[in-house]
């Protein structure tokens, strides 16, 4: 997308992911007045967001959500199991990155027939570590260890390539299908609008930092490249880096499918 755009459009999907959030908690704390207020509430039921829109709105926007969210889910598993195929390529390409995808999906839909633990703190905490890990390790390594002399810094060369930059960015604060069931988990569910705040700031340090050092140093060298690891020289923080992104990657796979 080219740096300025590239920015801009992180703070912007950032602030409408915010808005989206905030938006998402109000209907449902709405709704569940009006649940408390009649005494329909359920124990031991987890709040579905096409629960809420069937409430508030009626029966056809019940059906739009639940298609959504089947949708919203069954597309970013098979990202992730795309983006599988793509990091175990660089630890190991004497198969070709379509034949990884495939490996990755057979294990990872196997993995659908073993019960899974229903908290996933410990999971969510892990999944944090790998990302900030890999973030800062291209960052750190981009701005002192790795030499790209004359790097030329034109941005995307088409529309294509433009807006595939912000799809990425799009997904990168998306999943707001699942906030629903996080709110739900909290014992104060209408503090979970400033707790999304804090965590977008959080991504921003991670997305930001790497995005502009990465690019600042190998400019349009990384358009020819679908994954930014491919621009870093070997060493055992890369590969580090590479393994992390791929548990990371088969974890989102079995957490949208478990869900």
């Amino acid at each position: 997308m080219g740096l300025a755009s590239g920015v801009v459009f992180q703070l912007l999907y950032g602030a409408l992911g915010c808005w989206s959030c905030y938006m998402t908690t109000s209907l449902y704390a709405d709704y569940i007045w009006i649940l408390d207020s009649q005494k329909l509430r359920k124990e031991n039921h987890i709040i579905q967001w096409y629960e809420v829109l069937e409430a508030l709105l009626g029966r056809w926007w019940k059906a739009l959500g639940l298609l959504f969210n089947c949708m919203l889910m069954l597309s970013a598993a098979t990202i992730q199991l795309v983006a599988c195929g793509n990091t175990v390529w660089y630890i190991n390409d004497n198969l070709d990155k379509r034949t990884w995808t495939y490996i990755f999906g057979a294990i990872c839909f196997s993995t659908l027939f073993i019960r899974m633990a229903r908290n996933y703190h410990l999971w969510m905490f892990l999944g944090v570590f790998m990302t900030s890990y890999t973030a800062w390790y291209m960052t750190i390594a981009a701005l002192f260890f790795e030499k790209h002399q004359n790097a030329v810094h034109t941005g995307p060369t088409s529309s294509v390539e433009y807006f595939t930059g912000t799809t990425n960015i799009i997904y990168t604060f998306g999943s707001h299908a699942l906030t629903l069931e996080i709110i739900e988990a909290m014992d104060q569910p209408r503090k979970f609008k400033f707790v999304y705040v804090y965590a977008i700031l959080y991504i921003l340090t991670l997305t930001l930092p790497s995005a502009i050092s990465v690019y600042w140093r190998f400019g349009d060298k990384m358009l020819e490249h679908p994954n930014a690891l491919a621009v870093f020289s070997p060493s055992k923080f890369k590969t580090i880096a590479v393994i992390l992104m791929l548990a990371h990657q088969v974890k989102m796979f079995i957490h949208k499918f478990t869900l």
